[in-house]
């Protein structure tokens, strides 16, 4: 006897259909999302870290030319005349610094001859002058700051008028440029207070004084003070009497004296016009630098970030002879 069977195929229901379909579209959805998060993240991390590397290069760039220094000038063109000035480094915005400039070498100059050849020593009366100056964002997605350098010559006591080079940082806040003196002292267990070389100028907000004995930073714990005082300098009669002659000048106090022959370093923010010569030198030997460099990018939502990264620097002038 033949049994027959009677199957059915079945196939999928709509409710089916549509459950499936809404499931691989959430899938498909979140495969996106995540596939953009990680575009947008990766995008976000490169450009935030090339802009921060970008603005590191560029900082230490600034420090190499004030290394190379011999000098620092109150004015460009260097004069005591300060009404005739191309630029001037009094208002903790601009730094002008004087280089020795050297002989080039070609790179595929033949084999040195000590007797043709020139010597890595500086070429008598040349200089080449590096100025920083700091101004107004003219366009605002750089602002508020941007950090311009500039560059000049003074050879045989003529000197060309200073050309813009580049621009060197921009989004830059809070920027503090000092002009310091550094002195040091060697300590005396029988003292504790010494006389500085000119007038200290009121420090910074962020560019404060310090001394430093040994490696102990002490102005920051209040055991050592950078004022000024006044300090006799001589006798002059005015109307028959004999009076005292004074001048304001910087003084340093130490909370106890240090041992014998321990290495006393004071930095402070000097009067610039203090000890200026002919030829518009301050005698500074140091340079605060501190900035607040913010890079900005845009989010993944296209809303733009940005990132602080602060940069401070206290360079001595490599170059300097005394």
């Amino acid at each position: 006897m033949k049994i027959q069977t009677n199957k059915k195929k079945r196939g999928l229901t709509v409710v089916e259909l549509l459950v499936g379909s809404c499931l691989a579209l959430m899938v498909i959805a979140l495969l996106v999302q995540v596939t953009m998060l990680s575009s947008v993240t990766f995008e976000k991390l490169q450009t935030q870290g090339s802009s921060l590397n970008v603005g590191r290069a560029k900082f230490e760039k600034v420090v190499d030319d004030i290394k190379l220094g011999d000098r620092l000038l109150v004015s460009y063109p260097p004069t005591r005349n300060l009404e005739s000035y191309q630029f001037q480094a009094l208002d903790n915005r601009v730094l002008i610094i004087r280089q020795p400039k050297y002989p080039v070498i070609a790179p595929d100059s033949p084999i040195i001859d000590p007797t043709v050849s020139p010597t890595r020593e500086p070429i008598p009366n040349e200089n080449v002058i590096i100025i920083y100056s700091v101004d107004e964002a003219t366009d605002p997605k750089d602002g508020p700051f941007v950090l311009k350098r500039y560059i000049g010559n003074f050879a045989n006591n003529t000197y060309d008028t200073a050309r813009f080079d580049k621009v060197m940082l921009t989004n830059i806040s809070n920027p503090e440029i000092a002009t310091a003196i550094n002195q040091q002292f060697v300590g005396n267990n029988s003292s504790r207070a010494w006389w500085l070389l000119s007038p200290m100028l009121d420090p910074l907000p962020k560019v404060p004084n310090s001394v430093i004995v040994g490696k102990q930073e002490l102005g920051s714990q209040g055991l050592a003070t950078i004022f000024n005082r006044s300090r006799a300098i001589g006798r002059t009669v005015v109307n028959g009497a004999l009076q005292l002659v004074t001048r304001s000048q910087g003084y340093v106090l130490i909370s106890s004296p240090p041992q014998d022959g321990l290495i006393i370093d004071v930095y402070y923010h000097a009067d610039p016009t203090f000890s200026i010569d002919l030829s518009g030198d301050n005698g500074g030997t140091a340079v605060y630098l501190k900035f607040t460099f913010t890079p900005k990018w845009r989010g993944a939502s296209g809303v733009e970030k940005d990132r602080s990264i602060h940069f401070s620097s206290r360079t001595i002038l490599q170059n300097r002879d005394n």
